[in-house]
């Protein structure tokens, strides 16, 4: 099969994964289907989704699929599409938060309306709830194991990261990963899809731990400029070549680069 083709078939699961968020949020009425929606619109590139279906792409494709080979893909969109649900519920909960610090920031200029507040809890708690049955969807158990564990961490390293606000300049956290209030949700999520959609194609445990590794690379240059396509040697794992879906999420960046909806250097010829 072609780089082409693969690029095809890669862009035809991330326009399957956008189509189920926007199918999740269908029974949602305004004002709270209007608010996740933006988010689904908002999430751009669906970086997260783009990983888990990197890392859990089957090597090798032949004309016609067979049912099992169906039902994988129907649990690697389902995965995705979890993932990026829980992305948009953080960022819904976090336009609550970012109003109140607001408000905090310039009191008596504004104050925080009950139905917005009410609104906003609502449509984040639906968001985890969606992405948690599309997660389960996978009826892989360690798959949703991780998942779980995902939204824990994320959760605890937002709370303490909002917390940090109140503690300034003490740093006394211990670890000193959340203290200096810049906490990094991107790179846990991208870490939990990689670790994730590793154990859902079963890849062996060198083959997960390179999946991980690769998924930090991303999120460091993502960190740097979210809006930045990759090169072909920015993403390396102690020298090896990239795994075959690896290569496909790059060509796919720089799509997006060439669509206008990016702005970088493209990446070198992939073989």
């Amino acid at each position: 099969m072609t780089n082409q083709q693969l690029l095809s078939d890669f862009i035809a699961e991330i326009n399957e994964v956008q189509n189920t968020l926007l199918a999740a949020t269908a029974d949602l009425i305004s004002p709270l289907g209007d608010l996740v929606r933006a988010q689904v619109r908002h999430s751009q590139p669906p970086i997260c989704a783009a990983v888990v279906l990197a890392v859990a792409r089957p090597p090798v494709r032949r004309a016609g699929t067979s049912p099992a080979e169906d039902g994988l893909r129907h649990k690697r969109i389902v995965l995705a599409a979890a993932l990026e649900m829980l992305h948009i519920a953080l960022n819904v909960h976090r336009l609550l938060v970012n109003a109140a610090l607001r408000e905090q920031q310039s009191p008596g200029e504004m104050s925080l309306d009950a139905s917005f507040i009410g609104s906003t809890i609502l449509a984040g708690d639906y968001c985890f709830s969606r992405a948690a049955q599309m997660a389960a969807q996978t009826e892989h158990a360690r798959v949703v194991a991780v998942f779980a564990l995902a939204l824990q961490t994320v959760s605890e390293g937002l709370l303490r990261e909002q917390f940090a606000q109140d503690y300034a300049g003490d740093g006394n956290y211990g670890d000193g990963n959340y203290g200096d209030g810049n906490y990094d949700e991107t790179r846990q999520l991208l870490h939990s899809g990689a670790h994730a959609a590793a154990l859902l194609v079963d890849l062996p445990e060198n083959r997960q731990q390179q999946a991980v590794a690769l998924s930090q690379e991303l999120a460091t240059h993502w960190a740097i400029d979210k809006r930045q396509t990759l090169s072909h040697q920015a993403l390396t794992h102690q020298g090896e070549p990239l795994p075959e879906g690896w290569q496909t999420l790059l060509q796919w960046l720089y799509q997006q680069r060439a669509n206008g909806e990016m702005s970088a250097t493209p990446p070198t010829r992939l073989p």
